[in-house]
C-alpha cells in the first residue's frame, strides 16, 4: 500500500492542511515541522515559550496523530515515524498549548467516530471489564515493580511535603484511608480492585477481616503472595471476581481510584 494511503483521508494534501491547522493554534512558543518531502512549516514567530521542532519521517505519523492524539504521537515517535532533536521542548510545547490542540485533534470527525467505536467495543460489561483490566495490569508484575515503590500501589500518593519520597507518600495515603474507614478492629471489609494487596495487608494488620477482589490474574497472584509473606492469609481472602458478582454483607467497602473500570 502506498505510504500516502496511510495518512489522513484524502492523502498528503489533507495532511498538510491539518498540519497548518495545528500550527495556527500554537499561541505559546514556536513549532517547526518538516514534512516527509522536505517542506518546512512553522507556527507564528516571536511568541515566548518553548521552541520545538518535529520531523515527520513518513505520513503514517499524521494518521496516528489524528486518530489517537497525544498517544498516537508518542507511539509514532517510539516507532520512528517522527523525530525531534529536543523531546522535552516538544512535550512542553504540547502541554502548554493543550487546550486548543486537544480540541482540534479530538474534534476531527475520524477521531470522534473512532473514539465512539472504541467506547462501544471497550464497554465495561462483565466480560469487557476483565478484558480491559487484563490488558492494562497484566503487562507483568516485574514491569510495574520497576517504577512503583515497595508497596506496589498504583493509585495516587498523598504528599505532605515537597521532598517526601514516593514510599512515604503512599504510606500517608494508606493512613488517610484507614482513618476515613473509622475502624475499631474486627470489621469485615470488602476491597474492590485490590491491586497488589498493600491496602488489604494494612487492613488486616488493623485487625480487620478482608475480602479483596481483582480482575487481574497477575495482581491476584502477587497480592496472595504478599499477604502470605506477611502471615495474614487467615485474615485476607483475595478472589478473581467482578464486583457485580459479590454477595453478602460487609461492615466497610473501600475502592481506590477504580471508577474508570465501573460498568
Amino acid at each position: 500500500m502506498p505510504e500516502e494511503a496511510l495518512a489522513l483521508p484524502g492523502g498528503v494534501g489533507l495532511s498538510r492542511w491539518f498540519l497548518r491547522r495545528v500550527l495556527s493554534r500554537i499561541s505559546i512558543g514556536h513549532l517547526t515541522i518538516f514534512t516527509p518531502d522536505g517542506e518546512r512549516l512553522c507556527s507564528a514567530p516571536g511568541l515566548p515559550g518553548p521552541q520545538a521542532t518535529m520531523i515527520l519521517n513518513n505520513w503514517r505519523s499524521m494518521r496516528r496523530l489524528l486518530l489517537d492524539g497525544d498517544i498516537g504521537l508518542a507511539e509514532a515517535y517510539r516507532d520512528g515515524d517522527l523525530h525531534t532533536p529536543d523531546l522535552t521542548a516538544l512535550i512542553e510545547l504540547g502541554a502548554r498549548n493543550d487546550a486548543t490542540l486537544r480540541k482540534l485533534v479530538s474534534g476531527a470527525w475520524p477521531a470522534r467516530l473512532l473514539n465512539r467505536l472504541r467506547h462501544v467495543l471497550n464497554a465495561n460489561t462483565r466480560r469487557g471489564s476483565r478484558r480491559n483490566i487484563t490488558a492494562h495490569y497484566d503487562l507483568g508484575n516485574e514491569f510495574y515493580g520497576r517504577w512503583l515503590d515497595a508497596s506496589m500501589m498504583y493509585s495516587s500518593a498523598l504528599y505532605e511535603t515537597p521532598d517526601q519520597t514516593l514510599e512515604s507518600a503512599q504510606q500517608c495515603r494508606l493512613d488517610r484511608i484507614v482513618a476515613m474507614l473509622d475502624l475499631s478492629g474486627g470489621e469485615h471489609v470488602l476491597e474492590i480492585g485490590c491491586g497488589w494487596g498493600a491496602l488489604a495487608e494494612r487492613l488486616a494488620r488493623e485487625g480487620c477481616r478482608v475480602t479483596a477482589i481483582t480482575l487481574s490474574p497477575s495482581q491476584l497472584e502477587a497480592a496472595r503472595q504478599r499477604v502470605a509473606a506477611a502471615g495474614l492469609s487467615d485474615r485476607v481472602t483475595i478472589e478473581l471476581r467482578d464486583y457485580r458478582d459479590i454477595a453478602g454483607q460487609f461492615d466497610r467497602i473501600v475502592s481506590i481510584e477504580m471508577i474508570e473500570a465501573v460498568g
